[in-house]
């Protein structure tokens, strides 16, 4: 359980400066992967279909900008 609560302390340090659409797909597959999931095609393509659905419904549906890093 710590492993998860300082991996998301470690998401929200590098949210900023990563932006949202590379840090929300690591934080997704580590907490995935900490839960037990080991299938690489789950852990590749899920983590990326949530960034996408974040980014068209922030972005793209109510035009709320998210942090763009670099």
């Amino acid at each position: 359980m710590w492993f998860a609560v300082a991996w998301i302390a470690a998401f929200l340090l590098v949210w900023s400066r990563l932006g949202t659409v590379v840090s929300v797909p690591l934080l997704v597959v580590g907490l995935m992967w900490l839960t037990g999931e080991r299938s690489r095609v789950v852990l590749v393509s899920v983590p990326l279909v949530f960034a996408g659905f974040i980014y068209l419904v922030f972005m793209v549906a109510l035009g709320v900008p998210l942090p763009a890093g670099f």
